[in-house]
């Protein structure tokens, strides 16, 4: 049954409502017949003037995506996440892309074990810098950043 419905994503109800996955593709999983392409992330995002994070998270837009990536993803990127998604210039949005679909393979390929790999997230100084981590809550998530890196 579970193989059944992980092939056909329709037959759960909310997940047909999902957008693309941001890791599998139809070449890495025939039950995804839609990319998570740039050129799409790029549209999604210039029509939207929520912050970054949110749309982030949204699931509709795209799936996979949850706080801790999406706040280590910003951080990498160097992206403020209270930051309207359609104030951020293109260049900026291929970098977020392609730091998340960095982001969720690392985490996809060792499982639990990414907690090593946390650089922003519930931590108190910026690797990056030094500056201490802030820690602000957006749509009831906590969200941190480093006010420095991500000025």
């Amino acid at each position: 049954m579970a193989y059944e419905l992980s092939r056909n994503p329709a037959k759960v109800g909310y997940l047909s409502s999902m957008g693309p996955d941001v890791v599998l593709t139809p070449n890495t999983d025939i039950a995804f017949s839609h990319e998570w392409t740039l050129h799409d992330f790029q549209t999604k995002v210039g029509q939207s003037a929520q912050p970054i994070k949110m749309l982030l998270l949204d699931q509709k837009q795209q799936a996979g995506i949850g706080n801790i990536y999406a706040c280590e993803a910003l951080w990498k990127s160097k992206l403020n996440p209270f930051t309207p998604a359609n104030a951020i210039p293109s260049a900026k949005l291929e970098v977020l892309y392609n730091v998340v679909r960095e982001l969720m393979a690392l985490a996809m390929s060792h499982g639990v074990k990414y907690d090593q790999y946390i650089k922003v997230f519930r931590e108190k100084d910026c690797t990056e810098c030094g500056t201490e981590i802030k820690r602000e809550v957006q749509a009831n998530r906590g969200t941190y950043m480093c006010p420095s890196c991500q000025a």
